[in-house]
C-alpha cells in the first residue's frame, strides 16, 4: 500500500472514465457528500475529457490502482486578461495521504498552468480544513486578498 515506486500520474482520456467516475465518488463519500447517480457523473466526466478548453481530470495511480486526482477548469480573468485556471478537486484517499502523492498531483497541475501560458491557478479550501490550508501553505501559496461568497 504505501510502495510508491510504481507511481504516475496522467491526463484522463476517455478510456479512463470510469476510474476518474469511481476516484469522485470516493471524494464525495469521504466529504460525507451525497453521490450523485451514475448519469450525472457520466456528463460531467464525459462533458470535460471531450472539450479540453473547458477543463482536465489528472488521474493518479500506485502500482496501477487509482489512489487519488485533480480537476482543473478553465476561466477567464478580466484583471489579468488571459485564461486562468481553477484546481476545483485534489483528492487523494486517505491511505495514501502524507506520502508525497497530493505534492506530486498538485505539481502536476502547477506545471500544466505555466506550461500553457495561463495567467495563474487559484483554488479555494474550507475555512475549518487546516490540513489542507497547511498543505496550500506548504507548496508556498499565497493567500488570496479576495472574499469569496457562492449561491
Amino acid at each position: 500500500m504505501n510502495n510508491l515506486e510504481n507511481i504516475e500520474i496522467f491526463e484522463a482520456t476517455y478510456d479512463d472514465r470510469e476510474t476518474v467516475i469511481n476516484l469522485i465518488r470516493m471524494y464525495m463519500e469521504f466529504y460525507e457528500k451525497p453521490v450523485h447517480e451514475k448519469s450525472s457523473l457520466d456528463t460531467l466526466v464525459n462533458t470535460i475529457i471531450k472539450n479540453k478548453d473547458l477543463g482536465l481530470f489528472y488521474v493518479c495511480t500506485v502500482n496501477k490502482e487509482p489512489v487519488g486526482f485533480a480537476t482543473l477548469y478553465t476561466t477567464f480573468s478580466t484583471l489579468s486578461m488571459g485564461r486562468a485556471m481553477i484546481l476545483n478537486d485534489l483528492f487523494v484517499i486517505p491511505d495514501y495521504r502524507k506520502l508525497g502523492v497530493g505534492d506530486m498531483l498538485f505539481n502536476t497541475c502547477k506545471k500544466y498552468v505555466q506550461d500553457n501560458n495561463y495567467t495563474y491557478m487559484e483554488w479555494v479550501t474550507a475555512k475549518d480544513n487546516i490540513v489542507a490550508q497547511n498543505f496550500y501553505k506548504k507548496q508556498k501559496a499565497n493567500k488570496s486578498d479576495w472574499i469569496v461568497y457562492s449561491i
